[in-house]
């Protein structure tokens, strides 16, 4: 039950977002941001996919020791390739824009980014209510999700296309990710996440780096400006390569597990 509150207040949230922005700013505005949140289907598609595969798996480990480990890949790489999702949306919604919707409609890749932003934390919300119900300290969600309206409104007022998920979603996962660290009931306490933070720095600084650098400085129209942010989105995987981000025991698993396929 205490994990109850928390799926309420996102799902309300997801229903009084374009509300609020309707009745604060315009229907246009509302209609602008319904229209990111939809172009944002790629993560979600692949948020709910993971939310689906993410539980049985995890609470499938016995070992707590080895569970811990396990749970601080996952997170490391479920940022990898989140982050580079929403840095394609980043980097080429005007386009996917420009595809799939009226010219009238165009401004909607303003808040893109954003929301696409907002559902990958979310994604990252999941794995770690996984782990504070693992731990026992499920009852922590509900102040962690309540923790987030506040930041909706504020975000909405800020950005013109009131692209403010990402802040709610944010404040969720820091709230839960202390609730995580911090001591567990006594039949919990071996449950020990080693959470890999110079890797989830150095993820999030290459592909927030690139993103953002690609964003301000790359052409925003016409097909120079498609292929040099395509460019910009297809070398994230190799400056995480090669600034050394993948482990060689990962290189190992990848080759072992190609051979295993072909094997096959």
């Amino acid at each position: 039950m205490p994990t109850v509150p928390a799926d309420a207040t996102v799902f309300a949230l997801n229903v009084v977002d374009r509300a609020y922005i309707l009745r604060s700013q315009s229907a246009a505005a509302a209609g602008l941001f319904a229209l990111s949140v939809k172009l944002a289907t790629a993560v979600i598609l692949a948020v709910r996919g993971f939310q689906l595969a993410w539980p049985p798996l995890a609470y499938s480990i016995d070992d707590d020791e080895r569970a811990g480990r396990f749970y601080a890949a996952v997170t490391t790489w479920y940022v990898v390739f989140a982050g580079l999702v929403v840095a394609g949306l980043t980097l080429l919604g005007r386009w996917v824009v420009r595809l799939l919707a009226a010219p009238e409609y165009f401004a909607a890749h303003e808040a893109l980014p954003w929301v696409a932003l907002g559902w990958a934390m979310y994604g990252l919300f999941l794995v770690l209510v996984t782990i504070g119900g693992r731990a026992g300290v499920t009852t922590r969600t509900f102040p962690a999700s309540v923790a987030g309206p506040r930041g909706e409104r504020r975000d909405a007022r800020r950005a013109r296309r009131a692209a403010g998920d990402q802040g709610r979603r944010h404040r969720a996962r820091r709230g839960l990710r202390g609730d995580a660290r911090r001591a567990a009931p006594p039949d919990a306490a071996a449950v020990r996440v080693p959470f890999e933070w110079g890797r989830l720095a150095h993820a999030s600084v290459v592909l927030a780096g690139v993103s953002v650098a690609g964003e301000l400085l790359l052409p925003t129209s016409g097909v120079g400006g498609f292929v040099a942010r395509a460019a910009a989105l297809a070398a994230l995987p190799v400056v995480l390569v090669v600034t050394g981000f993948v482990r060689p025991e990962e290189w190992a698993g990848v080759r072992s597990l190609l051979s295993a396929r072909r094997s096959r």
